[in-house]
């Protein structure tokens, strides 16, 4: 089996080392894992850090996306550019061919397992659980209406915390099954990237499903 794990990543340095650990702690075959990275330069030691765990896979493809200024940005033309930055990790993936990619997103910690239980469960699209601003708001969605969608907490009926269930969208940290990368691509949506993908997702006829079992925490602010 033949994994890839990927995200785009700038200025980094600060939370790496963590999201490098988790993998080790996965325990699964990094010589058969390629890592993917949409790198953006910033001011700290981010390419440093991948450099210095990378020789552990098989491969460490970084992809110079410097020609995307609004990356940098915390509005909504930061949408723009991460579709362009997640769609040219889709472009590496078709490259190399994985069995699974794992779209991990460099502020997540992923419990031990998670790989091992992600890929058992079969799915075209399976997630962790995650709390995404320590509010409750899981990294899923429903698709309500035209084309729009909205963010459930884990209290309501359709998005229990535990056990294995189906979603509309999920977002942050996922697997995806080869068939998926090689036949969707990210689009601009007025939500995020994350929305435009689904659409695709589920015109394509493809599943996302959530583990609710599986909590990750999400390094919100530096100091968590």
């Amino acid at each position: 089996m033949r994994l890839a794990i990927g995200c785009p990543i700038f200025e980094r340095e600060w939370s790496l080392p963590r999201w490098f650990q988790c993998i080790f702690n996965q325990k699964v075959q990094t010589k058969n894992t390629d890592l993917i990275f949409a790198y953006t330069e910033g001011k700290d030691n981010t390419l440093g850090i991948i450099e210095k765990y990378g020789d552990k896979f098989n491969s460490v493809n970084i992809i110079d996306c410097n020609d995307i200024p609004f990356y940098r940005e915390r509005d909504a033309n930061r949408f723009y550019s991460l579709v362009i930055l997640r769609n040219r990790i889709i472009d590496v993936l078709r490259e190399i061919q994985p069995d699974y990619y794992f779209s991990y997103d460099s502020d997540i910690l992923i419990p031990d397992n998670t790989l091992k239980t992600l890929i058992k469960d079969k799915k075209d699209i399976v997630a962790p659980w995650v709390d995404l601003v320590l509010d409750g708001t899981p990294n899923c969605s429903s698709l309500e209406g035209e084309g729009g969608f909205r963010r459930r907490k884990p209290y309501e009926l359709h998005y229990p915390k535990q056990g294995l269930y189906k979603v509309d969208t999920v977002f942050a940290v996922f697997l995806m099954e080869n068939k998926v990368f090689n036949n969707c691509t990210y689009a601009w949506h007025t939500g995020g990237e994350d929305f435009g993908w689904a659409l695709d997702v589920i015109e394509k006829g493809y599943e996302s499903w959530m583990h609710g079992d599986l909590v990750c925490t999400h390094l919100y602010r530096k100091d968590i």
